[in-house]
């Protein structure tokens, strides 16, 4: 195979534009596409699903070719951050759930505000974003699964709990790293 083809030069350069971060901007993108298909339920689901599933993507081919990027170490999770806010927002417009859904958001409120704020007060040497731990993921899984609940029309009470808990702990993990 020629040296210098596309293909090599898109799967072995830490070029930021990448495919994994590629996937990680297809999220944001399919969570505007998300907002267009509210109306229609099994395709608001079918769009949810295909951005979360690129979650997955974007870590797994970052780790399997090496193109792990600082531009891919903000996306990614800004990324995330955005699918579930947009979400759950339409969710709660469209939809009407309870308002104390929102404290799946816990984990995702406590690092974009005390965690900055708490690494300034201990003037920490660690430097943000943190680099996700295995209660921070389980809190995405959990939060992208609450709100496929929610589309499917369950209200998910004990599994929002569930939820909030995992991101109570993820919250109070980062917090202790800093």
């Amino acid at each position: 195979i020629y040296k210098h083809n596309f293909l090599n030069i898109i799967l072995h350069r830490k070029n930021p534009m990448n495919i994994p971060n590629l996937f990680s901007i297809s999220r944001i993108l399919l969570a505007v596409i998300f907002l267009l298909f509210l109306d229609s339920p099994t395709l608001s689901l079918i769009v949810f699903m295909i951005a979360a599933l690129t979650d997955y993507f974007d870590g797994y081919l970052a780790r399997k070719w090496n193109q792990q990027t600082e531009l891919g170490k903000i996306l990614d999770p800004l990324a995330d951050k955005i699918l579930v806010l947009v979400a759950l927002l339409a969710i709660f417009i469209k939809y009407n759930f309870p308002y104390w859904y929102f404290l799946i958001l816990i984990r995702d409120v406590n690092n974009l505000t005390v965690l900055p704020l708490l690494a300034k007060l201990k003037k920490s040497e660690v430097k943000l974003p943190l680099s996700a731990t295995i209660p921070g993921k389980l809190t995405t899984v959990f939060q992208k699964l609450s709100i496929i609940f929610m589309l499917l029309n369950f209200h998910p009470s004990t599994f929002l709990m569930i939820t909030i808990v995992i991101g109570f702990i993820a919250a109070v993990d980062y917090n202790r790293r800093v």
